[in-house]
């Protein structure tokens, strides 16, 4: 009987040296799977962000392209509709500063205002014929 009651012991410290073991492997990569968890969070709410940003760009340029004129030399973009274009997309808090769309303005010239504004107009234009061109057939 002395016996037995041995290897029960013997088995219950195996397997509480285990469980120590795996509890002590847990425990100190507890902060590695912290900090992977709060890196994926970030980087996918970065992501959402981006995301949403050229989505909403795309899908102002893709309601307006109605408002384009097609005639035998391809798709003509008014600067009314361009105006139109900047207008909605300051009205949503996008900054074109911030998007880096402003090129290299000279902030010391006292026509600043007029610069940024064809600095703005020049970026819109370039974009919604990039997005015209890449959605459209080729109509030659």
């Amino acid at each position: 009987m002395g016996n037995e009651e041995n290897k029960e012991k013997a088995k219950q410290q195996v397997k509480q040296k285990a469980k120590s073991k795996v509890k002590s492997i847990v425990i100190a990569n507890i902060p590695t799977i912290v900090i992977i968890l709060v890196v994926l969070i970030i980087a996918s709410s970065v992501y959402s962000i981006i995301s949403q940003v050229v989505d909403t760009i795309k899908n102002i340029g893709q309601s307006i392209i109605n408002l384009f004129k097609g005639d035998k030399d391809g798709i003509v973009i008014e600067e009314k509709d361009i105006d139109n274009i900047i207008t909605t997309v300051e009205s949503m808090g996008i900054d074109y500063a911030d998007l880096g769309l402003l090129g290299n303005i000279d902030y010391s010239d006292p026509d600043v205002q007029q610069k940024m504004l064809d600095a703005k107009r020049k970026y819109t234009r370039m974009f919604l014929e990039a997005q015209i061109v890449t959605q459209e057939l080729n109509k030659r």
